[in-house]
């Protein structure tokens, strides 16, 4: 009896079984490398290679700034009566954009501010859209339409507020379950 015989718990006509060829074999994994350079991690965000606490902070300011246009113009499509007065336009709809937001930042903490930084970006937004008619017509005066854009705009504040930290727990809920 040969040596690897004897030390084989296998049977000796029994074949390793070949890979799958063509449309069925599987297709190739590919590990990107975590490259550290210093002691920081480098990861790519759209394709450009960064630090991730640089990546935090791009997403910290996209994301909030991304649902706020969507929540502006939402507000301002109520504000010109294209869409009703309901609540599933003043909260239901900015809850499931600011979803996003907690699925996103990584940091519990800093994804509830960047809820209520959406509310900030949310004010700029719809002051520029309710005051551009005093821009476009200059003999009308600007500082009326600023006074009205000023109080409509606190008042959608809180719904935009509510919504967002209400999107971004429900975000958070989400990433950590899924």
């Amino acid at each position: 009896m040969d040596e690897d015989e004897r030390v084989r718990a296998e049977p000796a006509d029994r074949t390793q079984a070949e890979e799958p060829k063509g449309f069925y074999a599987p297709l190739p994994s590919r590990q990107e490398p975590v490259r550290k350079k210093a002691g920081v991690t480098v990861v790519t965000l759209l394709g450009v290679p960064m630090r991730e606490e640089s990546r935090d902070l791009i997403l910290s300011l996209m994301m909030p700034f991304l649902v706020a246009l969507f929540d502006a113009g939402l507000f301002a499509a109520i504000t010109t009566n294209t869409l009703p007065l309901e609540a599933l336009y003043f909260f239901v709809i900015p809850m499931v954009a600011a979803v996003p937001i907690g699925m996103t930042i990584p940091q519990t903490g800093r994804a509830l501010v960047c809820a209520i930084l959406t509310g900030v970006f949310f004010v700029i937004i719809f002051m520029l859209f309710l005051i551009s008619p005093g821009i476009a017509v200059p003999d009308v005066g600007i500082a009326e339409f600023f006074l009205t854009g000023l109080g409509v705009s606190a008042a959608y504040f809180v719904f935009i507020v509510f919504a967002s930290l209400a999107g971004t727990f429900f975000g958070i809920i989400a990433r950590e379950f899924l």
